[in-house]
């Protein structure tokens, strides 16, 4: 069980912050400590991040010792002839450059991947909790605690781009590291004894490792946690499988929008599909989503509202994953019901969470639901319990600002106006984040 603020005062007055979303407080109680990162050090988590799970930085530093070797090889090759310090020097760039070689090579996806017209939203640089975060030419940048691991751009084709397009995305980024190779290979050519100096060192270094980069982008691999872009060019290149599921175009087209945040127009192509697929509750959910995202949830109950009152009688055609959707598309009214304001309709939400609890009982969106609709009942010492456990296993940033603020309410409701002024941080530093703009 996690510890949080209490309503008494609290003396201490130093400054932590969070090892994993970077949140700052003089409230001692807004952290727990726990052990965490590759060396197993105590530090702070805030109230709002989810306990350290030791696997995945086990899985970071096995990764990062595998690189300081093959670096080390390879280095040992070059100063075979030319001296300890040369291989030395080799080493070091290898090992200390490789963040900014990452960089170039994710810089090499956005600019290619602009030039054919995608909506780039994302470029990442290394793997574990974002240390850094930017935005530049329309896109978020993200540098990460282990930036020596990898990087990742996440960008939306739109609808039928060809196959060449794409194409000219994934091999962006190797051509980028391939550039970058080539002005060290201008500026330091190999067979020039005269310049192999330290500074040629560094230089051989820094070409080899783009070479390596852009060749290990292109070997066809799926390992890892997505494949490699050889994996994804040569997937283009095969005729592709006939799709199956008939719910797959209108997934891929939906998400394209959501991802670049055009959360009207998806939920407007949602309630379209709700002609043919009426009742729908995958479809349906979507929409109130959807619509929450972009118009608030008063919109949204509005909106599901005048859908029910026009919906057929009738059940919707089955599919695999029905009675979860079920759950989730009646979590989803029952969170706009409640935060619909004015219109809000607390009735309407405990017949929606009675279907979403006996659905999806275990999932944290709908944990955190049942809390804040139990809070505006005035329930407020369990609503916040469950408020508590379900917002640091949330997700996604405007989900955990939400209950946060939802947190905050329950707390004031309980006279705890330290415990409220914290949640209500909690959730402006988390859309601060997400949006990279400074915390009020």
């Amino acid at each position: 069980m996690l510890s949080f603020i209490s309503g008494r005062s609290v003396l201490a007055r130093t400054v932590r912050r969070c090892r994993q979303c970077g949140f700052r407080s003089d409230v001692a109680a807004s952290f727990r400590l726990e052990r965490g990162g590759m060396f197993e050090r105590p530090g702070a988590i805030c109230f709002g991040c989810k306990p350290y799970p030791a696997r995945p930085d086990h899985l970071y530093w096995r990764g990062w010792f595998n690189q300081l070797f093959t670096s080390a090889v390879i280095a040992w090759w070059c100063g075979f002839e030319r001296g300890l310090t040369f291989g030395v020097t080799v080493w070091l760039t290898l090992v200390i450059a490789r963040p900014l070689a990452i960089l170039i090579h994710e810089a090499g996806h956005v600019l290619a991947a602009k030039t054919v017209g995608f909506d780039v939203v994302e470029a990442r640089v290394g793997r574990g909790p974002v240390t850094l975060a930017r935005r530049a030419w329309g896109v978020r940048w993200t540098v990460h605690r282990y930036a020596a691991l990898g990087g990742l751009t996440l960008f939306v084709p739109p609808e039928g781009a060809s196959r060449w397009r794409r194409a000219v995305s994934y091999l962006g980024g190797a051509l980028a590291n391939l550039a970058a190779a080539s002005v060290a290979a201008a500026l330091f050519p190999p067979l020039d004894e005269a310049l192999w100096g330290l500074a040629g060192a560094v230089a051989g270094g820094w070409l080899l490792l783009n070479l390596l980069m852009a060749l290990s982008a292109l070997w066809p691999t799926k390992g890892g946690d997505h494949p490699s872009d050889g994996a994804l060019i040569v997937g283009l290149l095969r005729k592709r499988a006939p799709e199956t599921d008939e719910r797959f175009p209108l997934l891929r087209q939906t998400q394209r929008l959501t991802l670049a945040g055009r959360f009207s127009e998806a939920a407007d192509i949602f309630e379209a599909q709700l002609k043919t697929w009426p009742n729908d509750p995958y479809v349906l959910g979507m929409v109130v989503h959807c619509t929450a995202q972009a118009q608030g949830d008063r919109a949204a109950l509005a909106r599901y509202r005048l859908l029910a009152a026009e919906a057929p009688a009738g059940p919707p055609r089955p599919f695999d994953w029905h009675a979860a959707m079920t759950g989730w598309m009646a979590g989803n009214i029952a969170w706009s019901a409640i935060n619909a304001g004015p219109d809000a309709d607390l009735d309407l939400a405990e017949r929606q969470l009675q279907i979403a609890l006996a659905l999806q009982p275990d999932a944290p969106a709908i944990t955190g639901t049942h809390g804040a609709w139990l809070a505006a009942r005035g329930q407020a010492d369990i609503g916040e319990r469950l408020l508590t456990q379900a917002l640091p296993e949330l997700e996604t940033p405007a989900d955990k600002a939400a209950f946060a603020r939802r947190l905050a309410q329950a707390r004031r409701a309980r006279n705890d106006a330290v415990g409220a002024t914290e949640a209500e941080r909690l959730a402006d530093h988390i859309l601060a984040r997400a949006h990279e703009r400074p915390a009020v």
